[in-house]
């Protein structure tokens, strides 16, 4: 519930992105978005937009200065797209999940305090359909090693990658001797 006296603004910067991409700013197309979080809750427009390829959305808004009251569970958006063409790519079937630094934010606007509400990870990191799979090397006539190559897999996560390792890498020298070699990432 609010505070007597305690004027706040509560401040929406998500950037959400379809698995595996990427938010590429020279992609965006700046869009209105109206953004309410309760019935009695909209916010105003901050910048909102999504990539014209559909692989990622950003919501930025914000709500007037108040004497804030609401408690929400969700966020609702509406993209204000003009064409046919926008809109079918904002609703393909992709599954986004929220990139890093994504925030809901409570600040003051007449006292010292605020707050951040941050993104819970619940969901472990994936490298979906990245992986790639066998890879066969030969080696040259009269030699044990090879240059090895090949796609490296694609992290994502609900809120960030903090680390990302592997056994091997795209370039490193295998040996026959070695053979089959495995390559194992993790991320975390």
């Amino acid at each position: 519930s609010a505070l007597p006296g305690v004027q706040s603004q509560l401040i929406v910067a998500l950037t959400w992105c379809a698995s595996g991409m990427v938010w590429d700013q020279a992609l965006f197309v700046s869009t209105n978005a109206s953004v309410a979080v309760s019935s009695s809750l909209q916010l105003v427009d901050a910048g909102s937009g999504y990539l014209s390829d559909g692989s990622c959305f950003r919501i930025s808004a914000a709500s007037p200065s108040s004497n804030l009251g609401s408690t929400f569970s969700n966020i609702n958006v509406l993209f204000d797209t003009s064409s046919v063409v926008e809109r079918r790519s904002l609703l393909d079937s992709r599954s986004y999940t929220p990139v890093a630094g994504s925030y809901i934010a409570v600040v003051s606007t007449n006292t010292s305090s605020s707050g951040v509400l941050a993104l819970e990870d619940n969901i472990p990191p994936s490298f979906g359909s990245t992986c790639p799979g066998q890879v066969i090397l030969t080696t040259a006539p009269g030699t044990t090693t090879v240059t090895a190559d090949w796609n490296v897999p694609i992290a994502t996560d609900n809120v960030e990658i903090a680390a990302l390792t592997a056994t091997a890498s795209p370039g490193d020298e295998l040996s026959f001797f070695d053979s089959p070699v495995t390559v194992t990432y993790t991320a975390r």
